[in-house]
């Protein structure tokens, strides 16, 4: 009984263990739970109204058990780190968000079939909506665009020795590394380096131009010679659906034609064999590259 009593009076003067340090701030806890036994995980307060809010870091898996994606949050609202991955573990996106928006350096591998698909207006226009979707103006994403299609297949050792090029709203650079594609972006760069910048983002721009021009030149023909080839279509279909139907007995009808209601049609001929003519194929839609991609060859490509 004694020792008993010692015991518990021993027990009494321990300092408590210190709280488990986790990856929460001390405001929230960690829900959820990583595979096998659930599908991600998030640091979560809960709001005046009771609602959770995510707050620190949040972090999904793929069905495989990959990560997919880790970012940090402030109530809701994506703010800090951010990195994605593919369903291999591969990286596709790393960088940083303030009150929801992205800011300073991003990173992205995996557009490889963006920058080489072997229509050149396509790689064009998918490039310049990357940028833009990542906070390029609409204005400089032709130049930017350019720069980074020149450079994107350039093998190096480390995407911090590309070449970049700056405007007022992004620069970018990129190179292959590593036999991935890497685009890098600075989002709001300081002025200076649109300065330091002016010359080449001009030039960038005026072969973007040239380009431009190139790729609405290929576009007009083409349109036209989609619009003769249905003007012929058209014009073989009045002439299918004015041909007279073929009768029974080896006649043609006097009044009925392959392009209108039948019923009654060769009645005094045993009845209607059908049309002697078969109906006109439509024409093909051609969807060959507009003009070719001149920054990559066919054995970089990727596959379809």
């Amino acid at each position: 009984m004694l020792r008993l009593i010692v015991s518990v009076v021993a027990a009494l003067f321990v300092p408590p263990p210190a709280p488990a340090s986790g990856p929460c701030p001390p405001e929230a806890a960690a829900l959820g739970h990583a595979p096998p036994d659930g599908k991600g995980w998030a640091c979560v307060l809960t709001g005046e109204g009771g609602q959770r809010l995510r707050h620190g870091w949040s972090v999904d898996y793929w069905p495989n058990g990959a990560r997919r994606r880790a970012c940090e949050y402030r109530r809701d609202v994506l703010d800090g780190r951010c990195s994605e991955w593919d369903d291999a573990g591969e990286l596709l996106a790393r960088g940083s968000f303030a009150e929801g928006a992205r800011v300073g350096y991003w990173w992205f591998w995996g557009l490889e079939r963006a920058f080489a698909h072997p229509d050149g207006a396509a790689a064009r226009g998918s490039t310049q909506a990357v940028l833009v979707e990542l906070g390029a103006s609409e204005a400089d994403a032709p130049a930017l665009a350019q720069h980074v299609l020149e450079h994107v297949f350039e093998a190096r050792d480390d995407i911090r020795a590309a070449p970049q090029l700056c405007s007022l709203s992004a620069c970018v650079s990129a190179a292959t590394v590593d036999e991935r594609a890497v685009l890098a972006v600075q989002l709001q760069p300081p002025p200076d380096k649109a300065e330091a910048n002016e010359a080449a983002l001009a030039s960038a721009a005026q072969l973007a131009a040239a380009a431009q021009k190139t790729i609405a030149r290929a576009r007009r023909k083409r349109d036209e010679a989609q619009a003769k080839a249905e003007a012929r279509y058209e014009s073989r279909v009045r002439s299918w659906e004015n041909t007279r139907l073929q009768c029974a007995d080896g006649t043609r009808s006097p009044s009925c034609t392959c392009g209108y209601d039948q019923r009654g049609c060769c009645s005094h001929h045993g009845g209607v064999a059908g049309c002697p003519r078969a109906y006109p194929d439509a024409p093909e839609l051609d969807d060959s590259p507009l003009v070719t991609n001149e920054f990559v060859d066919d054995a970089a490509a990727p596959g379809p």
